[in-house]
């Protein structure tokens, strides 16, 4: 399906159908963003700054929050 397609198909959505899919979008967006944190956990792709907030804060150039 198209994002044009969707779009349309949003539109011809009830006031409450409509009501229901923002409701669920957060949740959506929110397992994608998760997925893509896992991914890139596991391809190294973060490494740099983990390894630099970890250096920080064993020279103590970090503050408790």
């Amino acid at each position: 399906m198209s994002l044009n397609e969707i779009e349309a198909a949003i539109g011809n959505l009830t006031l409450e159908e409509f009501e229901q899919l923002r409701a669920r979008i957060p949740r959506l967006t929110d397992s994608s963003f998760d997925a893509k944190i896992a991914a890139d956990l596991k391809a190294g792709k973060l490494d740099n700054l983990i390894n630099r907030a970890l250096d920080d804060e064993k020279r103590g150039r970090v503050q408790p929050l």
